[in-house]
């Protein structure tokens, strides 16, 4: 078993990318001089709540997460560490190095 790490195939899936979080409940794609907007799928008003930017959330538990699925998946999975800036080298290396 593998796990799909692209966002764009997702897409067309209308479905969230992969294991990870959603980055924001809407994206904003621009190419060239087109701009397409992608909602989250099935999102409405009564759910936007739920769809929670991955910026916002503890590493910890996404770290955890991947490493649960891991137990189950064939092949390595790519993961991304959602910092802002607020964030300093120190809090990256500790992210890090829990992952180990």
């Amino acid at each position: 078993m593998a796990v799909a790490p692209t966002q764009s195939i997702s897409y067309v899936q209308n479905a969230t990318s992969s294991i990870m979080p959603i980055t924001e409940p809407v994206e904003v794609r621009t190419y060239g001089d087109s701009t397409t907007i992608y909602p989250m799928p099935f999102l409405t008003n009564d759910n936007m709540l739920y769809y929670q930017s991955a910026y916002r959330m503890d590493m910890r538990k996404v770290i955890d997460l991947v490493a649960t699925v891991q137990n189950h998946v064939d092949q390595g999975i790519s993961t991304t560490l959602f910092v802002t800036d607020e964030k300093t080298t120190r809090d990256i290396a500790r992210h890090y190095i829990y992952g180990l």
